[in-house]
């Protein structure tokens, strides 16, 4: 069984207590708690931030896996493109 993911990008609709991680069109994905002491927001920020970045990260595994299915055309290709 295949599963995809929601597709980005991935915003952030912070709250009060809670920051929201939303679909584009303003679906909820995931929700953060934040914590009521000054300490505890900067973690749940980061951690957010993580969430939202997401689809951006499972992208640059696919450029990743692409370029290494490639291999040697694609270093080929990028040295015509330079005139090598």
């Amino acid at each position: 069984m295949s599963v995809r993911p929601t597709p980005g990008p991935w915003l952030l609709d912070d709250q009060i207590d809670t920051i929201f991680i939303t679909d584009a069109d303003g679906s909820p994905i995931a929700a953060v708690e934040v914590g009521e002491g000054p300490d505890e927001a900067a973690p749940a920020e980061a951690d957010a931030q993580l969430i939202v970045s997401a689809p951006d990260l499972l992208g640059l595994g696919r450029v990743r896996a692409a370029r290494r299915a490639c291999g040697r055309a694609w270093r080929a290709a990028i040295a015509k493109a330079r005139g090598k």
